[in-house]
C-alpha cells in the first residue's frame, strides 16, 4: 500500500479540520430580522430583589490536577452526618461540582454513575439550604429523567433555589418551563428579564442557544447573536461560546470576525474547553487582523484546552500543530503529535483516530506506517468520510 499523505499537506490549515472538530453549524446567509414579543406580554417567575450570577467552572476548579487533589476531601465534609448547615451545604454543593469537572467532557467511565453521584452531593447541599445546588439538582434531575415526578421535583428544587438568590435555579426554572407547550411563553420571558434587567449572563446564553436550535423557541439566529453579545459582554463564558459559534457559522457576519475570535478566547479562559477548540480555528481565519492575538497565544489557548480542559477537539489541534510547527513559538513534533492525537482517538474523537493513522503511516518504522495505514482504511469502512477522502479509490470500499 502507497504512503497517505504527508503530514505537512495535511496540516497548511487548520481550518481544513472544521467539518470534522467542530459542533459548528454550516455557513449560510444572515437571516433576516426577527421580532422578539415583549416579556412584559407575559407573566415571568417570581424572582427575589437580588440574585447572585451562576459561577463557571473557573471559579470554583481553575486547576484541574488540584480539584482532583481536592474533591475526595469536599465529598468527605459533605458527607458528615452532622455539622454546620450552612458549610455542609456548601461542601456537597463543590464537591458535586468538582466530582462532574474533574470527570470531564472526555468522561469515559460510566456516565450514569458519575451523574448518580453527582446528583446525590447536589441534591445534599440543597436539603442543607444551599440555592446553587438546588439549581444543580434541578437540572440534573430535569435533563436525566422525563417522568412527570422527576420534572416537578426539578421544578421544586429551582423554584427553591431561586427564591434563594441563585441566578443559575431562576434560569434553570425557566428553561423548565420552556420544556413544556403551555408554560413555555412564560419561560421564554423569565429568561428576557433575567438577561436584560437582571443582567444574568446565563440567561442570555441559554436564550441565546434556544433561538439558536430552534427545538422549543422559534428559529431566530438574529436574536441569539444579540443574546450572545450582551451575555458575553456580561462576562458568561456559555455566551462568549455560542457567540463565536453563531459569527463562525454564517459567511455574512464574517466582519464581526474578531468579535468572534475575542469571544471564543473568553470562553476557554472560562473553562468551555470546546470554546478553546473554536479560537483555534478562528485564529486560522482572522490570523494577523486581531489586535491581542498571536501564535503564542494560539499556543496556549490550544495548549490549555487540551491538557487542562481535556478537550478532544482542542488535543487534536495542538497535534495538528506539533506536526506543522509554528517557527519558533513551536518546532515540529511528530512524537508529541502522536501522542495527543492517540489521546484524542482514546476519548472518542475520529479525526483524533484519523491524524494518529496519517501520523504513523509517514514513519520510517515499517511496523508502525503499516498499523496507522490500517487505522485510516478502519476509519473510512466505520464511515468517517474524511478517512475516505485520503484512500485511493480502490481501498474505500462500497459506497465510498
Amino acid at each position: 500500500m502507497s504512503a497517505l499523505p504527508d503530514s505537512g499537506s495535511k496540516t497548511t490549515s487548520l481550518a481544513t479540520l472544521v467539518g470534522a472538530l467542530l459542533w459548528l453549524a454550516a455557513p449560510g446567509c444572515r437571516p433576516a430580522q426577527d421580532q422578539r414579543n415583549p416579556a412584559s406580554e407575559v407573566e415571568t417567575i417570581e424572582l427575589p430583589e437580588q440574585l447572585r450570577p451562576a459561577r463557571d467552572a473557573v471559579d470554583l476548579c481553575p486547576e484541574r490536577a488540584a480539584c482532583a487533589a481536592a474533591v475526595a476531601g469536599w465529598v468527605a465534609r459533605c458527607d458528615v452526618p452532622a455539622g454546620d448547615s450552612g458549610e455542609v451545604g456548601e461542601a456537597c454543593y463543590v464537591a458535586g461540582f468538582m466530582t462532574r469537572i474533574v470527570a470531564g467532557p472526555a468522561y469515559q467511565g460510566d456516565p450514569e454513575a458519575l451523574t448518580t453521584e453527582t446528583l446525590r452531593l447536589h441534591d445534599r447541599a440543597c436539603e442543607r439550604e444551599h440555592a446553587d445546588g438546588c439549581a444543580w439538582s434541578a437540572s440534573l434531575r430535569l435533563f436525566r429523567d422525563e417522568s412527570d415526578h422527576e420534572r416537578a421535583r426539578a421544578l421544586a428544587d429551582a423554584r427553591k433555589g431561586c427564591l434563594a438568590g441563585s441566578g443559575a435555579a431562576c434560569v434553570m426554572q425557566a428553561r423548565a418551563l420552556i420544556r413544556e407547550p403551555e408554560t413555555r411563553a412564560q419561560g421564554e420571558a423569565s429568561l428576557v428579564v433575567l438577561c436584560e434587567d437582571r443582567e444574568l449572563a446565563q440567561a442570555c446564553g441559554d436564550l441565546a442557544y434556544q433561538y439558536l436550535s430552534g427545538d422549543a423557541l422559534r428559529e431566530s439566529v438574529n436574536d441569539a447573536l444579540s443574546f450572545a453579545q450582551r451575555g458575553c459582554g456580561l462576562g458568561g463564558g456559555s455566551s462568549c461560546a455560542v457567540l463565536a459559534d453563531i459569527i463562525y457559522s454564517f459567511e455574512s457576519l464574517a466582519d464581526l470576525g474578531p468579535e468572534a475570535l475575542d469571544a471564543a478566547g473568553m470562553a476557554c479562559e472560562r473553562g468551555f474547553e470546546t470554546a478553546c477548540a473554536t479560537a483555534g480555528v478562528l485564529y486560522d481565519r482572522y490570523r494577523g487582523a486581531v489586535e491581542g492575538w498571536d501564535d503564542a497565544r494560539l499556543v496556549d489557548v490550544l495548549d490549555r484546552g487540551c491538557s487542562e480542559l481535556e478537550g478532544p477537539a482542542a488535543c487534536v489541534l495542538f497535534g495538528i500543530l506539533h506536526e506543522a510547527g509554528i517557527g519558533e513559538t513551536l518546532p515540529v513534533d511528530f512524537q508529541r503529535a502522536s501522542e495527543l492525537h492517540r489521546w484524542a482517538c482514546e476519548h472518542g474523537d475520529d479525526e483524533g483516530c484519523l491524524r494518529l493513522g496519517v501520523v504513523l503511516s509517514n514513519s520510517e518504522d515499517q511496523q508502525q506506517a503499516e498499523f496507522g495505514r490500517r487505522m485510516v482504511v478502519e476509519l473510512c469502512g466505520e464511515g468517517y468520510p474524511p478517512a475516505c477522502d485520503l484512500l485511493p479509490p480502490e481501498l474505500r470500499g462500497d459506497g465510498h
